[in-house]
């Protein structure tokens, strides 16, 4: 039996298969098929996080007493991911590695496809904005494939309530027998006031090394405090740092719901102190006592105030003023608690 032409017009696109063929034998027994398809430009939509439209060629084909075989190539054309794309990555209990849906399909069909990009597909999180290049393989057997490739993403942020890290490098790597614990390295990179912070991110993505550093040094606890509240120093907002610390990897790899619950959460917290940071302090570097507090006011990316109170001895306030001509330069106009005025400029040399 052979069918010339078929086609079936979906609500965006469509499918058509030429020239496929079916032979039987005598007792109605099928000995061949081979099914090719065609796919033009045809919509997916996963509910309301994954809006694609993919094109393709496929052939089906089957031979008696052996199972049915699926070889070819879909290109994603244009793809718009609204969720986290990690999450399904780590999930080890999804429909498609059912234990129950293994044991009915494994003997079902094998493949061989490959599934690549035409357009980087657009991932956009509360928290993470990246696009996506895929170029995978999915070989064997379909319930239960060997994923093989990368997914390169290219530039975006890591959106932290301060400032954002700027993705520099990005590749997800899938190793065989472990679809979901591919090889991630992520390097996230900027610029926040005075200091260069770098997020790195090294390992599978169920055994991994992440570290947070900056140029000058601070430790993990003030870069935290920096993402987050736009201060190093030690501030009323060094407690929130100190909770997210040991968990910072779910602000990239989270679901959507936690991230816009969280995003939220921190939003309405800092908000109000988005550019004006309060600073108790209750011994000075000098050694000198008593209750010290110090407003910060970021006017713009150049421009910062600084002013400082000690409200137990009897010395006037402090005030700071800071101009920062480029990343390598600072001016700075003092005035000290003895109403002294000075000027500095601070420069950075690099060797």
């Amino acid at each position: 039996m052979r069918i010339n032409h078929a086609e079936c017009l979906l609500n965006k696109g469509k499918i058509k298969s030429s020239n496929a063929l079916a032979t039987f034998s005598s007792n109605g027994t099928l000995n061949f098929v081979q099914i090719p398809l065609i796919i033009d430009s045809c919509l997916i939509n996963n509910r309301d996080d994954l809006f694609a439209i993919i094109s393709g060629n496929l052939l089906l084909s089957k031979k008696q007493n052996e199972k049915a075989q699926i070889d070819g190539s879909v290109i994603f054309n244009r793809t718009q991911i609204k969720g986290n794309i990690f999450p399904h990555l780590m999930k080890k209990n999804n429909s498609s590695f059912n234990p129950q849906l293994w044991d009915t399909y494994k003997d079902k069909c094998n493949c061989n496809i490959t599934v690549a990009t035409q357009s980087p597909i657009r991932i956009d999180t509360p928290f993470f904005e990246t696009r996506a290049k895929i170029n995978l393989t999915i070989k064997d057997d379909m319930v239960k494939p060997l994923i093989g490739g990368s997914i390169e993403l290219l530039g975006g942020n890591i959106n932290f309530p301060y400032k954002p890290l700027y993705i520099t490098k990005a590749h997800c790597h899938f190793v065989p027998y472990k679809p979901h614990d591919p090889i991630l390295e992520i390097v996230a990179k900027n610029r926040i006031k005075k200091y260069n912070i770098t997020l790195y991110f090294n390992g599978s993505l169920q055994h991994h090394t992440m570290r947070l550093e900056s140029s000058p040094p601070l430790s993990e606890e003030q870069i935290i405090a920096l993402l987050l509240a736009g201060s190093e120093e030690e501030s009323l907002s060094i407690v929130a740092p100190a909770l997210i610390m040991q968990n910072i990897k779910n602000l990239i790899f989270s679901s959507s719901s936690t991230l816009t619950t969280l995003d939220s959460y921190v939003k309405n917290v800092f908000n109000p102190f988005k550019h004006i940071h309060l600073m108790p302090r209750f011994i000075d570097q000098t050694g000198r006592g008593g209750l010290r507090a110090a407003i910060e006011i970021d006017i713009n990316e150049q421009w910062r105030a600084f002013i400082q109170k000690n409200f137990s001895l009897s010395e006037d306030t402090r005030f700071e003023v800071d101009y920062f001509l480029s990343d390598d330069i600072c001016f700075k106009a003092i005035r000290d608690e003895h109403r002294d005025i000075s000027a500095e400029v601070e420069m950075r040399w690099k060797f």
